[in-house]
Parts: structure tokens; C-alpha cells; sequence
């Protein structure tokens, strides 16, 4: 085993992936493929589907660029239009990879066997959906480019019904109302290339912070946990959670409180003082009836970190842009404002379109600027309204892949949590 590498990539795969000059083509073949009298090499992954491989292979091989087109599908007989369920797995695995939406063109059977025998290397995989197989160009690393960037979900949730504290987490939501854990999420973040993620409290309890820091002391993945504090009592409690070195800030569900400006009480300002004491950062869980008190607070506390959480939650449903994206202006003029590009989809609702949210996006990126800007997927609250990787998919479209995606899917984030840092405390 090596680290970094994927457990499935053989020495033989990883041979041929090297050996592979730009412009050669490889082809990952379903179950049905003729791959061995195609093939002038097959690398056999029996069992592993053909998705699977394709994460893989792409995780370590930089697709061509030089052209219009670098992977290819092959189209359903008789129907070269129809949209088959693999293409769009296939379509998130190359988007994530290559941080950017890849065209994923289409080949005629007999046109798609001629290909393969013409490529460098076939992978027979163990995938049994129909079509389940995609050819690719290799391309070129460059040198003036970084291989590998660290990518990071700045906002995810795990959580155990049997706890019993989740208050707003009722049988109604029936797709996420069950337990959710570190194996549930993997898959994701293998797909996506993701090393790291941050754990965000979903009850406002002590048990909460006290269950997610001890998954995080377990799963080398979560890299810092936002954890739950009771802002009206005693700044002491929050001095013992600070020992917990994955603890990198509090937050208080203000969406749930009905007086929007609870947090400017006089009550709260010890818990406050004595966040910004111990390098704590605060995030707010609020909606645009708590952006002035927001507004309020950050000025107050112009030293401390403050992480708006879902953009502040705009009505994208209804169409509402102002005063949403007048009061976000004003709080990107504030230097200790980070935004999460996180959470709009749920906002958006089912039905929701890439157009939709595309000025929304556009709104935070362009006012905040990308380096105050952190992508997380709100998995799996996500699954109301999409899903991870529809989400991933929207967020890659709509943000510029050499000049934003850097810092939003894991610069900033590394950033603000002080990720591989010690936590910086105040004298």
C-alpha cells in the first residue's frame, strides 16, 4: 500500500497509466465488453465497477485538454440520444477530477469497439449496468501547475437518531431521517477526490459537541468539528471543549430562536469574549431576518472569525435577491466575514435549476471574493434536494476552475480552520 494512491490501482494498472504518452486512450469496459479479443493490453479489476475504476484511473491520470473532446461513452443501440443512468456518474467522476465540466461525447458501438482495439489498454471491470464504458485521452501535467490540490467539505453533518436531541429532524424528511455516519460519507469524498471535511453540530446540546469530537478523535477524515456551546452560560465550559485540538468553532441554531437578535443580548458577550480568546471562530445558522444583527455582531467583534453558514439561507425558491444580496455586500466589506457556498439547493428546493442558483453563487464569489469563500455540501441535509454529487456538479459549473476552485474547495477552509495548525490563542 502506498499513501495517496487508490487501494484498487495495481502495480500493473499503474504501470500502464504510466507508460501512457499524451494522446494515448484507454478504455474502462463493463462485464458484457468484449475486452480480451479487443484489447492489445487488459488489466482485469473483476468486481469493481466500471464508475469505481473511472475514479480511480482519473485520480492519478490528468485528462487531455488540448482538445474539445477527451472521453467518450458509448451509445445506447438504437437510441444514440437516450440518456443512460451511468452517464451522469460518469460525467460527476470527470467533473471533480478535472475541476471543470468535461464533455462527455458519444461513440457508436461498433465505432466505440474500433476505438478500443486501437487504445493503449483496456480495463475489464466487473460493472454490470448496461453502457458502462467510457474511453479517455490522457493529457498532461504540467509543471507550472500543482498535480493535486487539497480539496475540503467545510460543512457535512453525522448524526444518530438514537440520541434523541435532534429536534427539527422529524419522520417528515423522510430521506435523511435515519443515522448517518463516517461510512456513509466516504464513498463521497473518495468520488470526489475530498481529504478532509469539517463536522458541524445539527442539535444544540453539550452531548452533541461531546458525540462529534469523539467520532473526530476516531475518523482521521473529519479535520475540525463546529461544536455547540450554551452562549447564555458559563465561559468555563467552553474553556474545557477548547482542549479538544479538532475544535475550531461554536455555533449557536439562531435559525431557531425567534428573537433574531438573541446574540446581541448581554448574556451572550462573556461566551463571545471568551471565543475570541481562545482563537474560536463563530458560525452563524441564520436566515436574511438575522442579517442586521448579524451586521451588528461582526462589528463588534471585528477580531474574531465570523462564518456566515448557507450564504444566510436566501429565498431562492422565491426568487428573493434583495435585501439578501444588498446586506452580503455589506458584510463582505467586513474582512472577518467568510461566506460557505453551502446550503442553496435546500434553499432553491427540488425542482431547483443551475440557472437558478447561478446568480446566488455568483452573488457570494464575486462580493466576497474567492479567498473568503468555502465550499461545503450540507451532506446529507443535501439529500432533500439533490444529492452530493448533483451539488458538487452545480458548484464545479458555476465557479471558474483555475482562478476560484483552488481557494473555495479547500484553500479558504484550510485557512480559516487552521487546518495542520495548532489553534492560535489569544495573550
Amino acid at each position: 500500500m502506498l499513501k495517496g494512491v487508490d487501494p484498487i490501482l495495481s502495480p500493473a494498472l499503474l504501470s500502464v497509466l504510466r507508460a501512457m504518452g499524451h494522446g494515448d486512450e484507454i478504455a474502462i469496459v463493463d462485464a458484457n465488453f468484449p475486452a480480451t479479443a479487443c484489447a492489445r493490453r487488459v488489466i482485469r479489476l473483476d468486481g469493481v465497477a466500471a464508475t469505481r475504476a473511472l475514479e480511480a484511473v482519473v485520480s492519478v491520470m490528468p485528462l487531455d485538454d488540448f482538445e474539445a473532446e477527451c472521453a467518450w461513452r458509448m451509445d445506447a443501440v438504437g437510441a444514440p440520444d437516450a440518456e443512460q443512468p451511468i452517464y451522469a456518474e460518469f460525467r460527476a467522476v470527470l467533473q471533480s477530477a478535472a475541476g471543470k465540466r468535461v464533455k462527455l461525447a458519444g461513440l457508436e458501438r461498433h465505432a466505440f469497439y474500433e476505438r478500443a482495439r486501437s487504445a493503449f489498454a483496456i480495463i475489464a471491470t466487473g460493472e454490470t449496468r448496461l453502457y458502462g464504458n467510457i474511453l479517455l485521452k490522457k493529457g498532461v501535467v504540467r509543471a507550472d501547475n500543482p498535480a493535486t490540490r487539497v480539496d475540503i467539505d467545510a460543512h457535512q453533518h453525522f448524526w444518530s437518531l438514537a440520541r434523541g436531541d435532534y429536534g427539527w429532524l422529524t419522520p417528515a424528511l423522510a430521506s435523511i431521517h435515519r443515522d448517518f455516519g463516517p461510512q456513509h460519507l466516504a464513498p463521497h469524498l473518495r468520488r470526489h477526490g475530498i481529504a478532509q471535511s469539517v463536522l458541524v453540530q445539527g442539535a444544540p446540546t453539550d452531548g452533541e459537541t461531546a458525540y462529534l469530537l469523539d467520532i473526530a478523535d476516531q475518523e482521521p477524515s473529519v479535520a475540525a468539528v463546529t461544536g455547540w456551546v450554551d452562549f447564555t452560560g458559563d465561559a468555563a465550559a467552553l474553556h474545557r471543549l477548547a482542549r479538544h485540538a479538532k475544535l475550531r468553532a461554536v455555533r449557536p441554531m439562531l435559525q431557531d430562536i425567534a428573537d433574531p437578535a438573541w446574540i446581541l443580548q448581554a448574556q451572550c458577550q462573556p461566551m463571545l469574549e471568551t471565543l475570541g480568546d481562545l482563537g474560536l471562530a463563530f458560525e452563524f445558522l441564520g436566515k436574511p431576518r438575522h442579517l442586521d444583527a448579524t451586521l451588528a455582531l461582526v462589528d463588534r467583534y471585528p477580531r474574531m472569525t465570523m462564518i456566515l453558514n448557507h450564504a444566510m439561507k436566501p429565498d431562492i425558491a422565491d426568487g428573493a435577491f434583495e435585501p439578501w444580496a444588498s446586506r452580503m455586500r455589506d458584510l463582505a466589506c467586513r474582512p472577518n466575514t467568510i461566506c460557505k457556498l453551502s446550503g442553496l439547493f435546500t434553499e432553491a428546493g427540488p425542482d431547483w435549476t443551475l440557472g437558478q442558483i447561478a446568480r446566488y453563487v455568483r452573488h457570494i464569489v464575486e462580493t466576497f471574493g474567492a479567498s473568503r469563500v468555502m465550499w461545503g455540501s450540507d451532506w446529507p441535509v443535501v439529500n432533500l434536494a439533490g444529492g452530493y454529487d448533483a451539488w458538487r456538479a452545480a458548484s464545479l459549473a458555476l465557479v471558474d476552475s483555475r482562478t476560484e476552485a483552488p481557494a473555495i474547495f479547500g484553500g479558504t477552509a484550510a485557512q480559516v480552520y487552521r487546518l495542520g495548525a495548532p489553534r492560535a490563542m489569544r495573550a
